[in-house]
């Protein structure tokens, strides 16, 4: 069994009499924003926003997390939904599911609640990358069309998604669930919102299956996993490093959970290195690709110069609320 399929397994609700693991869709209730809750994608590109989620659009867009007020009836249950607030070009959403055979040959369900800023119809597609190594991708447009209206509605769309029967798969294979394609796309100038995005075996909606925070963030964090110092707490370490030199410290950090692969690393903001009685300014952060995998990444500290050899520091948030260190494993 895939990682994809065990991790469905963690927990699930009461909907559909008990049946848990249902939707293959992880941050389908848009809780989790760990890159932030309003962003501005690239143009010309596919660029992942809420965790999970990816889109893509010739114009400049916003896609930015919202909050349902309390007690409201049209989305029942749910209190995170995608605000898209698209330009002068049409825009797609798209969710990357690990490991192409994970659905296909099969008739399968999606639903979701959304609406528009005008009313529109939005086709559904599917895209089989067959990984490192594997066939040729194949792209699969007009599987079904939903509509859109200006109100809450909660649309289905059950298809097939093709078989991949004598097809070569190789590493980090995937089936794209393409929302919006083809014909029919979110239209320019609209402003979209969706939540509740469910896919499932079978050619019935069954109610949305709900997560918590916690579970959902976890699945996340498999793809992409952000490390910062949090306020709440006063900024506290994010890991220790060992000086060899004056302007060279070596560090590890354990991920918070398994990535899917050997991460990419990036890092946003200023850091320091701390012991009792010193401060001083990182000038750079490398991750060891050859000294680092899916459980922890281990770090090259460069600073302009004031450590002491054999010294231990502590990494912290250098007065800067944007520092982050950020792991993506994503497809």
């Amino acid at each position: 069994m895939s990682r994809a399929r065990d991790f469905a397994d963690l927990a699930g609700s009461a909907d559909a009499g008990g049946l848990t693991g249902r939707n293959l869709i992880i941050n389908g209730a848009m809780q989790v924003a760990q890159r932030g809750t309003s962003i501005s994608p690239a143009t010309g590109t596919y660029s992942y926003s809420l965790d999970r989620w990816k889109s893509y659009s010739g114009s400049s867009y916003t896609i930015s997390q919202q909050e349902f007020s309390a007690g409201q009836t049209d989305v029942p249950n749910i209190k995170n939904y995608m605000r898209i607030a698209n330009g002068a070009s049409t825009t797609s959403f798209h969710q990357l599911i690990e490991d192409v055979t994970t659905v296909s040959g099969t008739s399968v369900t999606l639903s979701f609640y959304i609406k528009g800023s005008s009313a529109y119809t939005l086709e559904i597609g599917a895209y089989q990358n067959f990984g490192s190594g594997g066939s040729a991708t194949v792209n699969t447009a007009n599987l079904a069309t939903v509509s859109v209206t200006t109100s809450w509605t909660r649309v289905t769309a059950t298809f097939t998604v093709p078989s991949i029967s004598g097809k070569t798969v190789g590493t980090s294979s995937y089936l794209r669930i393409d929302i919006g394609t083809g014909t029919y796309y979110i239209p320019a100038s609209n402003t979209t919102e969706i939540t509740g995005v469910q896919l499932e075996l079978g050619d019935t909606a069954t109610p949305f299956e709900h997560r918590s925070y916690g579970d959902e963030l976890r699945r996340c964090q498999r793809y992409f996993q952000k490390l910062y110092s949090d306020a709440a707490y006063g900024y506290p370490s994010l890991f220790v490093s060992i000086a060899t030199a004056a302007t060279q410290s070596y560090g590890v950090t354990q991920f918070i959970t398994p990535m899917r692969a050997a991460p990419t690393f990036s890092s946003t903001g200023n850091f320091r290195l701390t012991d009792q009685n010193t401060a001083v300014a990182i000038t750079s952060f490398t991750i060891d690709s050859g000294r680092s995998g899916v459980l922890s990444g281990e770090f090259n500290i460069q600073t302009a110069s004031g450590l002491t050899a054999q010294q231990t520091y502590f990494v912290h948030n250098n007065n800067d609320t944007s520092a982050a260190l950020l792991f993506s494993a994503e497809l």
